[in-house]
Order: C-alpha cells, then structure tokens, then sequence
C-alpha cells in the first residue's frame, strides 16, 4: 500500500471501520479516534490507512 499524505482531522479507513486522524508521529504511524471518540486505535501505520475525507482543512 502506498504512503499517503495525512493532516489532523482527516477521515480514514482502517479495517473498513472510519476514524479521524488525531495525532501524527514522525515514526510514521498515526491515532486514530472513533465518530463517538469512544475507542482509539494507537500507533496505527499511516500506510495502513486510507484516506476518505479531509476533514475542514483546505484543498488546493
């Protein structure tokens, strides 16, 4: 799977469950919390994601 550029707040996919981008680490894996922020998914591979939405940041 390819690397993907990740912002905070974005929406992802991981093991087909969606998941917004609340942390970002330069060891390459990411924090991914619930819609509910009832269950957070640490130290997931940023390659193991997939991008959905990009949450309220601009896109160029």
């Amino acid at each position: 799977m390819k690397t993907t550029e990740l912002w905070l707040g974005d929406r992802v996919k991981w093991r087909k469950v969606a998941f917004t981008v609340t942390s970002i680490w330069s060891d390459g894996t990411v924090d991914l919390w619930d819609d509910h922020y009832q269950s957070m998914q640490p130290d997931v591979k940023a390659s193991e994601v997939e991008r959905v939405d990009t949450g309220k940041r601009m896109v160029k």
